[in-house]
């Protein structure tokens, strides 16, 4: 007669213990590794971009380190990461034999990688270090015009290259690249729609089948498509690629590479984005693909 609270507080309590095991059971997102350092140029938006990381370690519970120096690149040490984030890294940023080697094996291992903005921009490691260009998954060519801002002439190299004065340095915008200090102020993001190709994937959660977003828009040496699941791709009819032109355009991607996992996205270059909430959250479905704890679907 009184055997039906009981049956269904036992089964509540066994939904909670199965809760409670799925919950241990997920994977930890961390700890990370940041590695930015640059051989070619560098971003003026790093440091923001490293703030708001360890920002998002201390929110979500994994700790965030991060370095500038190759030599933290041996076997044992990337060990002890869950995903290696390669922030706007540009050129050859590991030259020892022994530096792509510890990332190769980390990578072989089942390790996890996030490559950010620049991170496609790798200068001749494309040609003398293949094996990097495919995990990325491509390799940067050119982007979004760049715009002037200065009192002054150009020099003239830069004029040479077709380079001109947009406007005086007081016309820049607030968040334009350079110091007034420095006489020069430079801007090459600008607004575009981006296409969601898998809105499940937590890289794009939230951002239903399209969003605009302002960025410096990367373009490649060749489409990803064939050999990457595309996350996203932005819709060159809604801005003007300029040397960044491809036409299909994939921009955010995951896929399984030489046994770990990969993640790119091609957003990133703007300080000003590195507080906006939902390039934040952008990043972090990011880091929970690459370091294994939310679901490899790629």
């Amino acid at each position: 007669m009184h055997l039906r609270k009981p049956l269904a507080l036992v089964a509540s309590l066994a939904a909670l213990s199965l809760a409670s095991q799925t919950a241990i059971a997920q994977p930890a997102v961390g700890p990370v590794l940041v590695f930015h350092r640059t051989a070619g140029f560098a971003h003026p938006s790093i440091p923001a971009g490293v703030a708001a990381i360890k920002t998002l370690g201390a929110q979500n519970g994994f700790t965030v380190d991060d370095t500038v120096d190759p030599a933290a690149f041996t076997p044992s040490n990337l060990a002890k990461y869950k995903a290696l984030i390669f922030l706007s890294t540009t050129g050859d940023v590991l030259p020892e034999p022994a530096q792509r080697a510890a990332l190769e094996g980390y990578i072989k291992a089942g390790g996890g990688y996030l490559g950010i903005h620049a991170a496609s921009d790798m200068g001749k490691v494309r040609d003398n270090w293949p094996w990097y260009r495919d995990l990325v998954g491509a390799s940067f060519k050119g982007h979004t015009a760049v715009k002037i801002y200065s009192d002054k002439p150009l020099p003239e190299r830069a004029a040479a290259m077709g380079m001109s004065v947009s406007g005086p340095l007081a016309a820049a915008p607030a968040d334009a690249d350079g110091t007034t200090e420095s006489g020069i102020k430079t801007t090459s993001w600008e607004p575009a729609v981006l296409k969601v190709e898998d809105r499940a994937s937590p890289l794009v959660a939230g951002w239903g089948a399209s969003v605009t977003r302002s960025d410096e828009w990367y373009g490649f040496t060749a489409t990803p498509r064939p050999k990457v699941h595309v996350v996203a791709s932005v819709d060159e009819a809604t801005y003007n690629p300029a040397a960044g032109k491809m036409g299909d355009h994939p921009i955010v991607w995951c896929h399984a590479y030489d046994g770990g996992r990969s993640v790119y996205t091609g957003l990133g270059h703007p300080t000003a984005s590195w507080s906006d909430p939902q390039m934040l959250a952008h990043v972090l479905g990011g880091i929970r693909l690459a370091a294994g704890s939310a679901p490899f679907r790629c």
